[in-house]
């Protein structure tokens, strides 16, 4: 049997190869989008302080595999150390922690105020509901804090998610899975998926119900 293709990462500094992680046809996008809705309802049905937690989880993770996470970010960059601490990880943090701390009261919904000469007993509220499944398109600069923000946004709103992060950065979007799913995450409801433009396009034209992209 023909093995997978593979998509190869390497230091842009040193020409080393560092890793590689298999390459997603289109149909296996789709595929991953609907594994995650299948997961994404029961999810739902959490309240917020409870997704809270996985996010607050999330952020300890992170700061358990700091130094791992340093080496990743900075050889598949060729980035130096302290600019990866900074701008990738400690911002990191600080979103999941943020989302942990702030999100159930942001997703709470807020009161409607109606004329009580025209009202006098009606009421009513604002509620956010989830969507369903988020597709994420990960850029090259900035691979870790980004897409792992608008993952946790999307995660602690209610929704599923699948992950298609640049090619040039694979293995920073395997460790963002992996922060996750050290966070307790539900099995599926992340899903990461691998390759070029073709990926791309079939995570954008697939049954996802909103795109958040990072140019």
């Amino acid at each position: 049997m023909e093995a997978a293709p593979a998509l190869e990462s390497f230091n842009p500094a040193t020409g080393e190869r560092i890793g590689s992680v298999p390459i997603a046809a289109p149909d296996d996008v789709v595929a991953a989008v609907e594994h995650a809705a299948g997961v994404q309802p029961l999810w739902a049905t959490l309240r917020l302080a409870d997704r809270a937690r996985y996010m607050a989880r999330a952020a300890q993770a992170v700061i358990d595999e700091f130094d791992e996470l340093v080496e990743v970010i900075g050889a598949e960059q060729g980035r130096p150390r302290a600019e990866a601490e900074v701008m990738e990880l400690l911002a990191a943090v600080e979103t999941l922690q943020w989302l942990a701390e702030h999100g159930p009261g942001a997703l709470a919904g807020e009161r409607i105020r109606f004329a009580r000469t025209q009202h006098p007993v009606k009421r009513g509220r604002w509620t956010y509901e989830p969507l369903g499944v988020v597709g994420v398109l990960g850029p090259a600069t900035e691979p870790f804090a980004t897409p792992l923000g608008d993952v946790a946004v999307a995660l602690m709103a209610g929704n599923g998610v699948v992950l298609k992060p640049s090619p040039h950065v694979p293995l920073c979007a395997e460790r963002i899975a992996r922060v996750f799913a050290r966070a307790g995450l539900p099995e599926g409801l992340l899903r990461v998926v691998h390759g070029h433009t073709d990926a791309g396009a079939a995570l954008v034209t697939g049954p996802v119900d909103q795109i958040r992209f990072t140019g």
